[in-house]
This record gives structure tokens, C-alpha cells and sequence, in this order.
């Protein structure tokens, strides 16, 4: 059971840094999680460290001394970590050194891991662990989102971690929580190769050992913060994969400003970008705060509020592309999505572009599970009952089927992968009008 003694030896390292044979190793507080876990196991426990090249393991030992070790493991640099009952003190015996702790309550325990400069380190075990502690923690079962409401502190937390280690250092934590996967991605966001003990359980605690492939700087941080937490709350992330349909559209037709639908665009943050960008944007919307909302972006003139129920109150063909984004779930009946369908068919002469959550192509049954309830969760703000809703959220066959029965033929889908603020995977339908004749356009 090594890795189980690789535990212990992270409970007894109780947030200390330890040289060991040139190799700094920082370790976190232990907590009551850790305590509980190891049953306040007393053996002696052997950490022992290959060159920046090799590979770091926690072993349980099968040696008593620091030279016996190094002579079944030749190369490695070693430390043997055993408390001395008669004494009263722990000791950490190294190839090169030899130190006393006294007691294991009076460990000064390192609060702060600032004053190590950025690239110092060739590991660092958060025996605490410390992640889990400030939010790095979710549990279905038990309605535990702690990790989604604390995204974009729990990304920098993790940077100023792995930003003191050299590259090929090794962050080494324990994550807790299900599904595991979502808490990994956490560290595996950075520029990091991710490793797990072989025959380690799926579920439940894990231990994981984070490489880094290349040294973590405050521009990584930032390129990280931008893609997973900034571009989703802005929405601009959206924007930028419909951007480059909306630039095809553009030289398709010969035209400098493609006229734009924009169905159900609340409070009109993203036509307005399209504005900005030169198109001629006109907003159609049934929330009368939104509509109002939209009005002060756009001009009263290019919103229009419907009821939702009637024709919408444009002639046929008069807009070039029609956008449903993140709508149609939102409609309650499939008679009434069919409806909408086919009205954006009747109003648009080239292109209708929908966009739709599709949690269920999560790439794991645990982030599968992880974005099912957070869609399901996304209808409370609107006063919609999930229970009911969820049924809304269709399969791509049904998605499929539902545009041919409205006169909307297939040209191309984009897979929006999730993101750690809004772990929904998305899917951008490019949909063809009955007035678009051409297969090429």
C-alpha cells in the first residue's frame, strides 16, 4: 500500500519545507479529514525523490535506515521520517542532513507559501489539503457546489501554487469531492501533465501529481482566467465561435452589413457587438424589461416586443441570418418550438444559426451528471420549473429532426466544449433556409 504511507507522510510533514537532497518540498496543514482517514497511524514512513527527470514516489518503506534505502533504490535521495516514542520527537534523517522537530503539536507550520520565490521548488505535497479547505470541494448527492461558486479564486489560489514550482516540479494534493474529474481540471487547466496512482479507486478521495510542462506565469494565469471564467460570464466566448460564421456569411452574400435577427436576445449585450462590428442588428424579445433594456442599446427602432405566441412582425426573407442562441429550451411546448422554427426559416434568406446546450456529451458519466444539474438549475432564474424544463434540453437527433419538420436543412454543426464556470457542453446549429437555394451558401 504505498500510497497510502505516502499519506502519512504528508499528515506527519504538517506544512513544514524540508530540503531533501537539493529538492525543496512544501507541505500544507493537515486537517481532521487527513486525521480521520489515517486512524492516527503511527509507522515509519520512507518519501523518496528521484532527480527533476526521474519520477517522485510515496512509498511505504521496507528499510529502517537512510543508507539502506539508498542501496536498493541506487540514484534516489532519500528521507526517512519516524517519530521516536522514547524520545518524544520526530525525526527527518536525509543523505545530506539530519533534523529534529520537537513534538507534533510545535511544528512551525508555513501559513504562506509567498515568501518561496516563483520557480523555486521541485515539489510541493498540499497535505492540508489546502485547495479543499478554501472551496475545491463539490458532492452531488449532498447538494455541495462549493467549487462553482468560487471558480475564478480557486484558478489563482491553484497559480500561486504551481507557479513556484521549476518545470518538470510536482504538485502532489489530495481531491476530494465527485465528480473528481471537474475538481482536477482545476490544475489540469494549466500547462500541467496529470498523473494518478495505477489501481486507484474512480470515485472517492484521490491522489493526484500535477507535472508542469512549462513554468506558470501570471500570463498563463490570465489566458486561463480568460478562457474558463471571463469569456463565459461576458458571453463573449458565444460571440467569437459565431463570429467567424457570421464573417463567412458576410462574403457569401457580397454584402458589408448582413442584416441580423436577433430572437430572444434579453437585454441585447450581444447584438450590440454586433453592432459594433457593422451589422445591422434588430432584436425580437417577449420579456418587456429586457425588450426595454435592449431599446437603450440598440434604438427603439431595432426592438420589437412579441407575445410569443402570434407571427413575428417582419415580411418574408427580410433579414439575412436569424439567431436563436440559448432560446428554444426556454419555449414550453414542442408545437411552439416548431412554431419559432419555422418563422425563422420564413423570415431569413440565408442562415439560420441556433445554439443549444447538450450536456449529456460531457466526456465522463461524472461530468455528464455534473452538467445535467447545472442546466437543470440555469431554468430557476427564469421561474421555470427544471422538472419541467429539462425536458426541453433534446438530443442532437431531436434537434435534428425538429429543423427538417420546420424547412431547415443541415450545413454545419461547432461542439462548444464547457468551460469550469459553466461545465455545459453547447452545440451551433448552421441551419439553411428554404430560401437559400444554393448548396454552397
Amino acid at each position: 500500500m504505498p500510497f497510502f504511507y505516502g499519506l502519512v507522510f504528508m499528515l506527519w510533514a504538517h506544512k513544514t519545507a524540508l530540503p531533501i537532497a537539493g529538492s525543496a518540498v512544501s507541505c500544507a496543514t493537515a486537517t481532521s479529514h487527513w486525521k480521520s482517514a489515517l486512524g492516527g497511524h503511527r509507522r515509519d514512513v520512507v518519501m523518496h525523490c528521484m532527480s527533476i527527470s526521474g519520477s517522485f514516489q510515496l512509498a511505504s518503506p521496507h528499510v529502517k535506515e537512510t543508507s539502506e534505502l539508498r542501496r536498493t533504490r541506487p540514484g534516489a535521495a532519500g528521507a526517512l521520517l519516524r517519530r521516536s516514542r522514547e524520545r518524544g520527537v520526530d525525526s527527518v534523517e536525509g543523505s545530506r542532513r539530519k533534523t529534529d522537530f520537537v513534538g507534533y503539536g510545535q511544528w512551525v507550520p508555513v501559513d504562506h507559501l509567498e515568501h518561496f520565490p516563483a520557480g523555486s521548488l521541485d515539489v510541493v505535497v498540499d497535505a492540508g489539503p489546502r485547495l479543499a479547505e478554501q472551496g475545491l470541494v463539490m458532492d452531488l448527492t449532498r447538494f455541495r457546489w462549493d467549487a462553482l461558486g468560487k471558480v475564478e479564486e480557486l484558478l489563482r489560489l491553484a497559480a500561486s501554487d504551481l507557479m513556484l514550482l521549476r518545470q518538470g516540479g510536482r504538485f502532489i494534493t489530495l481531491i476530494t469531492g465527485e465528480p473528481r474529474e471537474f475538481l482536477v481540471g482545476f490544475l489540469a487547466s494549466f500547462p500541467v501533465e496529470v498523473r494518478e496512482p495505477p489501481g486507484q479507486p474512480s470515485n472517492g478521495p484521490g491522489l493526484f501529481e500535477f507535472v508542469v510542462t512549462q513554468p506558470v506565469t501570471p500570463e498563463i494565469l490570465q489566458a486561463v482566467l480568460e478562457r474558463e471564467v471571463l469569456s463565459e460570464r461576458s458571453h463573449r466566448r458565444y460571440a467569437n465561435v459565431l463570429q467567424t460564421t457570421l464573417s463567412n456569411c458576410s462574403q457569401q452574400l457580397g454584402v458589408q452589413s448582413p442584416r441580423l435577427l436577433d430572437v430572444g436576445g434579453g437585454d441585447g449585450h450581444m447584438a450590440e457587438w454586433w453592432a459594433d462590428m457593422g451589422y445591422d442588428v434588430s432584436l425580437l424579445e417577449v420579456d418587456p424589461s429586457s425588450a426595454s433594456a435592449a431599446a437603450q442599446r440598440l434604438g427603439g427602432d431595432k426592438v420589437t416586443l412579441h407575445d410569443g405566441v402570434s407571427a413575428w412582425p417582419y415580411p418574408d426573407n427580410s433579414f439575412d441570418v436569424c439567431l436563436l442562441l440559448f432560446v428554444l429550451h426556454h419555449i414550453a411546448s414542442e408545437e411552439s418550438v416548431r412554431r419559432t422554427l419555422s418563422e425563422a426559416a420564413r423570415v431569413s434568406r440565408h442562415q439560420v444559426l441556433v445554439m443549444e446546450d447538450q450536456p449529456r456529451d460531457a466526456p465522463t458519466s461524472g461530468l455528464c451528471r455534473l452538467a445535467v444539474a447545472v442546466t437543470a438549475e440555469h431554468f430557476r432564474p427564469f421561474g421555470q420549473d427544471p422538472a419541467k424544463y429539462m425536458y426541453n434540453i433534446r438530443s442532437d437527433a431531436v434537434w435534428r429532426a425538429l429543423f427538417v419538420s420546420a424547412g431547415l436543412r443541415m450545413h454545419g454543426t461547432v461542439a462548444i466544449p464547457g468551460t469550469l464556470q459553466h461545465p455545459v457542453a453547447h452545440r451551433l446549429y448552421d441551419l439553411r433556409p428554404p430560401a437559400c437555394l444554393s448548396e454552397d451558401v
